[in-house]
């Protein structure tokens, strides 16, 4: 039996992630393991760290960007897969035979589990595998949390992971919001402005060439995305087209002669695949180009590799590991 629980659906910023776990046969999970909001975050940690010896897990994310993108349930019901397949991938000796979920029924047809599965309402008081899956993922989640703090300390990430607090809150209107982090499809969050680009004084804008505006053709459907590339590439010489598809995206590299293209794996019409190969019979193998990916996929890189791509990015990704990315590969083309 696996079990199944996520974390993170109502914050406004940040992922939400899911943890699917299996206890061994002979396996003793700590005894005061229970549902994770019941626990304070130093016992919390403490049987994470127990349960991640003993315990046989896999965890899922779907991005704030796929939030925004898709919805909160298509979110909710997704994170379950990846989970599920991160567990299998992690132990595919494994033998599974049944799934129980905390939460109410999901009965979405695009929730197709590999496995007989079941709903339950404080599971976490019912299966210890539902239970141990709650403290694995919201520990995971409250570390990517403090990590966003590190890179945004102004948000204050460490302490409210997220939520819509006060300090949240007051924060947002002093220093806007922050794509692809916070969730910019919730209500309280549309209407904000975007957080100011802030550079040290004396900052020289960067010229990738003398004298020459170099053109970055971003082909992704999420409108939100294409605001979000262009305030992080703000400091560049650089200009930003955005296409929807991958159609409109190779209509655009017919007429346009482009410096390197960003192009997201999970499109309408056709498939980011599908569009890098098409991409390559048409332009050749020279046109740099960086892969967008929900999450880590081995058969995706292997995919693309066979097209020549020069960089992968997970999202939710660093902006600023975006931004020396692009700076290193337009440098290196010229």
């Amino acid at each position: 039996m696996v079990g199944l629980d996520e974390v993170g659906r109502g914050p406004w910023a940040g992922p939400i992630n899911a943890c699917a776990v299996v206890i061994p046969n002979g396996v003793h999970i700590p005894p005061d393991t229970q549902d994770s909001k019941a626990l304070d975050e130093p016992a919390r940690e403490r049987i994470a760290k127990e349960l991640k010896e003993s315990v046989a897990f896999g965890l899922g994310e779907v991005s704030a960007q796929e939030i925004d993108q898709w919805g909160l349930g298509w979110a909710n019901r997704h994170v379950f897969l990846r989970a599920l397949s991160a567990l299998r991938s992690a132990h595919p000796d494994l033998r599974i035979t049944e799934a129980v979920i905390d939460g109410n029924p999901i009965k979405h047809p695009d929730f197709l589990l590999p496995v007989p599965f079941s709903c339950h309402t404080k599971g976490e008081s019912k299966f210890p595998e539902i239970a141990c899956a709650s403290i694995i993922a919201k520990t995971h989640r409250d570390q990517k949390l403090r990590e966003i703090g590190e890179t945004h300390p102004q948000y204050g990430f460490a302490a409210h992971k997220g939520y819509g607090t006060a300090q949240h809150r007051k924060a947002l209107l002093q220093h806007g919001t922050l794509p692809g982090i916070h969730r910019m499809s919730f209500a309280p969050l549309k209407n904000l402005p975007l957080a100011a680009e802030k550079k040290p004084p004396g900052t020289k804008k960067f010229l990738l060439a003398e004298g020459v505006t170099q053109q970055i053709l971003v082909v992704d459907d999420d409108p939100i995305f294409h605001r979000l590339l262009k305030h992080v590439l703000n400091g560049l010489n650089v200009d930003i087209l955005c296409a929807d598809d991958g159609e409109e995206g190779l209509d655009y590299l017919k007429t346009t002669s482009c410096d390197l293209v960003i192009l997201d794996f999970c499109m309408p019409k056709f498939s980011g695949i599908e569009t890098l190969k098409r991409i390559r019979k048409q332009e050749g193998y020279q046109l740099p180009v960086i892969m967008l990916t929900g999450s880590d996929q081995t058969q995706i890189r292997k995919a693309a590799e066979k097209f020549k791509v020069m960089a992968f990015l997970t999202k939710p990704f660093s902006p600023s590991h975006l931004t020396k990315l692009i700076r290193g590969l337009l440098q290196a083309k010229n």
